[in-house]
């Protein structure tokens, strides 16, 4: 799903530019999730899957079978090497695995941990030099569009329990003239926590969404809270493949009349896929961004197969 080492409302890191970072007490209010999953402003749409028989046209960019639309997917059709590339600016570099504890500290992947690094770049030359730096208008945009390939899920990712972090330096930091800054991809786990995971994410969505599809707790909510939960505790709601890709996110938003249509015309199909056929209680329904949204972080719409009642373990092939 989208963007977040800690959320900007609940606090950041600070760095001392060898790995780890020191606070005394840890703070986070240096880093933060990318704005595409945290804002609450989002429209729902619902169909019921019983007998839903109106093929209708295929979106733009939708498979015809109702299947992953191949807009969104984004995925190059070379397999990933098995590790990123380690280029980057400042202390981080892609791969890095990060512990937060007291401190940020760099650890091997199959020790636990909560980040790893998507990519890190610095701020450019015509950023204000004033502090904090324009985190949401220039560095989340940046970590969003690292993660479909760095998962390489496309934007199959934001159906997953997977968020972006932008993490950037501290006030002492920027005042001596660091300008980095770092995307972050971690597991969100119960309250919005990140997951205490091992192993490397690198190419984690390349065969699917597997163990890391978002469930969510009960029903779709428009302005959230969304408590999305691992799909093997009870849940009501299942993100499914087939995330919507809505437009051109440079461009002028469609009409919400539009964004609807692509959205009611794809996602009960890409539901009724999912579950093998119709489903008795089961409900397709799905998220979009509201206009005020749109930008390069909100031209997706997420479908999800929601049921009556809780149930564990996943509805596909039921």
């Amino acid at each position: 799903m989208r963007c977040r080492m800690s959320t900007g409302h609940r606090g950041a890191v600070v760095g001392d530019g060898r790995g780890s970072m020191h606070t005394g007490k840890f703070r986070r209010d240096v880093m933060r999730r990318t704005s595409r999953r945290g804002r609450a402003a989002l429209l729902l749409t619902v169909f019921i899957l019983t007998g839903c028989t109106s093929e209708g046209a295929a979106p733009e960019g939708a498979a015809k079978d109702g299947g992953t639309p191949s807009v969104a997917a984004g995925k190059s059709s070379a397999s990933p090497s098995p590790r990123p590339e380690r280029t980057g600016v400042g202390p981080y570099r892609p791969g890095d695995c990060l512990e937060v504890k007291d401190s940020v500290t760099k650890v091997r992947c199959d020790r636990p941990h909560e980040y790893e690094v998507m990519k890190s770049e610095s701020f450019a030359s015509d950023v204000p030099g004033d502090y904090p730096p324009p985190v949401d208008e220039y560095a989340s945009p940046r970590c969003d569009a690292a993660a479909p390939g760095y998962l390489d899920g496309g934007l199959e990712w934001e159906a997953s329990r997977l968020d972006a972090v932008a993490f950037w330096p501290t006030e002492k930091q920027w005042s001596r003239g660091d300008r980095w800054f770092a995307c972050l991809a971690s597991e969100r786990g119960p309250k919005d926590d990140p997951v205490r995971r091992e192993g490397s994410l690198y190419a984690g969505l390349a065969h699917g969404l597997g163990s890391l599809q978002a469930c969510i707790k009960d029903e779709t909510k428009p302005g959230g809270p969304n408590d999305i939960i691992p799909c093997d505790e009870p849940h009501r709601t299942e993100a499914v493949p087939g995330v919507v890709d809505l437009g051109d996110p440079d461009g002028p938003p469609p009409s919400v009349e539009k964004m609807v249509q692509r959205t009611k015309d794809h996602c009960p199909k890409a539901v009724k896929k999912y579950l093998g056929g119709d489903k008795p209680g089961v409900q397709a329904h799905w998220l979009m961004p509201s206009l005020d949204q749109w930008s390069g972080e909100h031209h997706t719409a997420v479908c999800y197969a929601v049921s009556k009642k809780p149930h564990s373990g996943t509805l596909r092939g039921r």
